[in-house]
């Protein structure tokens, strides 16, 4: 996953990113990804504005734009409006736009009792916008992360791409999901009542896991972006970095393993516009080990305050 933005590709071959994205796109196809910052420090979406600056950036002919939604670090949401602007600004400039949708059912502050808020796919942007998908707008999913299946490996494409639905068939042969793992998801998938039960509970869960990350900052003092949904929070401590340098934010990652044996990750590895920020996974943890870390990160934060 990427900086919850927008990513443009073209042909041009380019070093290898730290991201998981990049380095799918860059094994198998050796394109340039260029990042386009989709947030900022008070949690607004950018526009799309901002994408013009990644495609002047690219040298040779820009493909695609690869939008991640919800936000991965972030976890926020994209408008219904971004979204229409992203896909019409995409089309005047011949780009197809891909929209990896995989937390889509994790959304816990969005599905939260009283909100009236609820994910909205660039699938269903474009029906109420009377527009088609067409063949250049293609959306990802998978059950890692919504069902916590990341060990099933099992995803889909939704496009109305011939050629990409050709291609997909040819990979499919060496990379076909077993046959015991689609008859285990297509028995989970038949009951719409478990599912609708587990992504509430899910989903609860979710909220429980948040708060607790949550009540650490607010009590630390330190910014954050409140995320919409996902399994992280976006966390700026800036201010325990001597200069705006990856080295100073690898340092202070690795004072915080030393001292607390504590490991978050850098901002860096989502290629954010400022260094600095570190994601926390409230979700990957047990409770009790959710409670301990942002104990730890306390403890870090105080003593680090009081020294300076």
């Amino acid at each position: 996953h990427h900086s919850g933005g927008a990513e443009g590709t073209h042909s041009k071959s380019s070093s290898i990113d730290q991201n998981a994205v990049n380095k799918t796109l860059q094994l198998s196809a050796g394109p340039e990804v260029l990042r386009s910052d989709t947030h900022s420090d008070t949690g607004r979406n950018g526009g799309v504005s901002e994408n013009g600056v990644c495609v002047s950036k690219c040298v040779g002919k820009p493909r695609l734009v690869f939008l991640t939604h919800p936000g991965n670090p972030t976890g926020k949401h994209y408008s219904e409006e971004e979204l229409i602007n992203l896909v019409r600004w995409a089309r005047a400039k011949n780009l197809h736009v891909i929209s990896d949708e995989i937390y889509a059912c994790s959304m816990h502050n969005m599905t939260r009792p009283g909100s009236d808020r609820k994910f909205t796919s660039i699938c269903d942007v474009l029906r109420r916008h009377g527009e088609e998908m067409g063949s250049d707008v293609h959306v990802m999913w998978g059950v890692a992360k919504d069902f916590c299946l990341s060990g099933f490996r099992t995803g889909c494409v939704y496009s109305k791409n011939s050629d990409i639905h050709a291609v997909i068939s040819t990979m499919g042969v060496p990379m076909d999901v077993c046959a015991h793992t689609q008859w285990v998801l297509s028995e989970m998938l038949k009951d719409k009542e478990w599912v609708s039960r587990f992504f509430q509970v899910n989903n609860e869960r979710l909220r429980d896991m948040y708060a607790i990350a949550e009540a650490a900052l607010k009590r630390l003092s330190l910014p954050y972006i409140p995320p919409d949904g996902g399994m992280f929070v976006w966390v700026d401590m800036r201010e325990f970095l001597t200069e705006q340098t990856k080295e100073c934010e690898v340092a202070m990652i690795s004072d915080m393993v030393h001292k607390q044996k504590l490991l978050l990750t850098p901002g860096s590895e989502f290629r954010g516009k400022d260094f600095g920020f570190v994601r926390i996974c409230f979700a990957y943890v047990p409770k009790e080990a959710l409670v301990e870390g942002m104990r730890r990160l306390e403890v870090w934060v105080t003593e680090k305050r009081q020294t300076k």
